[in-house]
């Protein structure tokens, strides 16, 4: 359990650049973290009021889709009358960007930067963001760093595809590193300590030579690729100097956790968030709920009916932006599934929580029954092979063929012993004793990315309407 004075105490670790020693957000954001749960919804109300009143006005848009839907957005006073307006459908802000831009912005404000999803999934969203965005966005990261007792002074590394350019303003290639003399984004605001960067693009193997050869003391990745430097790393001690990761972008299982954790002997940190709206969530370390950032974003849990599911229920993902008046998403479809969160949280923090993440909607709405219960006897077989069996596994992939054969696609740096694919088949028997349901299993030599630079450790022919 943590309290006000401590967090305050953590914070004074961070020391502000001189031309950001005025910035008041920072201090804010810590009080906001135990402000009495009544006053924080208050707070967070009065800001999802001058959105959807600014998106009404001056977002065409909105304003054709809230006529349509019979909305009197002075009614609108808060988080409890979301549910009567209209969702946004990641195919809308795809096909209607141009009317989905503001007119203007309030006074202060500018548009900065331009970000986009990665597409894993078909054409990406694009989003303008402004000033007081990207502000709000630093500063939920760094409350998630606070939270994690990082030192600013670390050596922050990351193995990831949205790396800042090299030197001569060109992007980072296979092979290359970047380096800085601060971090990126805290880096702006904070005396940091420096950062290097490497794509995640590059073999296994050559990520690890470069974890082991720079040494860094905080390394973030996506998970499914800090699964794999796991998978490979070549010995039984740990990476020198790191002491902890964070898997971000893609789902972290309980299991992948266990096995991260004990192969490199730090925490792993993980957030919740969407290149369309930042960083949304952090998973609380003390209780592994993820805590919402009341100051970026209204999320919801809803059902079919996109109203909302009880505490502990699963639900589709709504995101309603509380900053971005360039391009203000209301009631956004993430495509994710999550479980609603409780009141409490044992960590005396009274910011919203959400349980959960567990995935993407459009992958398990249209999976045929008991395929992803499959899907999860495979990862559960290879997740618990011995390490002496395990060894020679750089990264799997199931991909699910439309005649129900499962194809399981191992990357190995040799061939399996077969008293580990005995293991796998044995698994596979217990699961599917009562269906008809072939495995294949196949060695290669490498397994690509997806669309977009993302893993994907499941591939299906089972597919949403509109998914490619």
């Amino acid at each position: 359990m943590t309290d006000l004075a401590q967090e305050k105490q953590e914070q004074a670790r961070w020391r502000l650049l001189p031309h950001a020693r005025r910035a008041t957000m920072f201090d804010q954001l810590v009080a906001n973290e135990f402000t009495p749960r009544d006053q924080l919804r208050d707070e967070q109300n009065d800001l999802l009021r001058k959105v959807v009143r600014w998106a009404a006005t001056q977002v065409p848009f909105y304003e054709r889709r809230l006529a349509e839907a019979g909305v009197d957005v002075e009614q609108v006073t808060g988080i409890d009358d979301l549910p009567r307006l209209p969702v946004l459908a990641k195919h809308d802000l795809i096909e209607q960007r141009r009317d989905l831009m503001a007119r203007s912005l309030p006074q202060g404000d500018r548009l900065v930067v331009w970000t986009k999803s990665s597409g894993s999934t078909g054409r990406p969203a694009i989003v303008a963001q402004t000033a007081l965005a990207r502000n709000v966005y630093a500063g939920a990261m760094q409350r998630e760093a606070r939270w994690f007792r990082i030192d600013p002074l670390w050596k922050a590394g990351a193995s990831r595809l949205d790396l800042p350019p090299m030197p001569d303003g060109e992007p980072v290639r296979d092979g290359q590193v970047v380096c800085l003399d601060s971090w990126p984004v805290l880096g702006r605001f904070f005396e940091t300590g420096p950062f290097i960067g490497f794509r995640m693009t590059n073999p296994i193997e050559r990520q690890i030579d470069w974890i082991v050869e720079h040494e860094p003391d905080y390394f973030t990745t996506q998970s499914p690729n800090l699964e794999h430097l796991a998978w490979a790393w070549p010995s039984d001690a740990p990476p020198k100097g790191m002491k902890i990761c964070k898997a971000i972008s893609m789902q972290l299982t309980d299991s992948m956790r266990r096995r991260i954790e004990a192969t490199f002997d730090v925490p792993v940190q993980q957030n919740y968030g969407l290149n369309e709206t930042a960083v949304l969530a952090i998973r609380c370390p003390q209780s592994g709920c993820y805590h919402t950032h009341p100051e970026v974003a209204v999320l919801e849990i809803v059902d079919d009916d996109n109203q909302p599911v009880e505490p502990g229920q699963p639900g589709r993902v709504l995101v309603t932006t509380l900053t971005n008046y360039a391009m203000p998403l209301i009631r956004y479809d993430t495509d994710d599934l999550a479980t609603a969160g409780s009141a409490d949280c044992p960590c005396g923090r009274t910011m919203p929580t959400i349980g959960d993440v567990v995935g993407r909607y459009s992958r398990l709405a249209f999976q045929p029954s008991g395929a992803f219960t499959l899907w999860r006897t495979l990862r559960g077989a290879l997740e618990t092979l011995p390490d002496s069996l395990a060894e020679p596994i750089r990264k799997y992939q199931v991909h699910l063929h439309h005649d129900m054969t499962f194809e399981l696609r191992l990357q190995v740096e040799r061939p399996l012993e077969e008293s580990a694919i005995r293991r796998i088949h044995a698994a596979w028997a217990d699961a599917t004793e009562s269906a008809n349901h072939t495995l294949k299993i196949q060695m290669v030599d490498h397994i690509p990315a997806g669309p977009g630079g993302k893993f994907q450790d499941f591939l299906s022919d089972f597919k949403a309407p509109d998914e490619p």
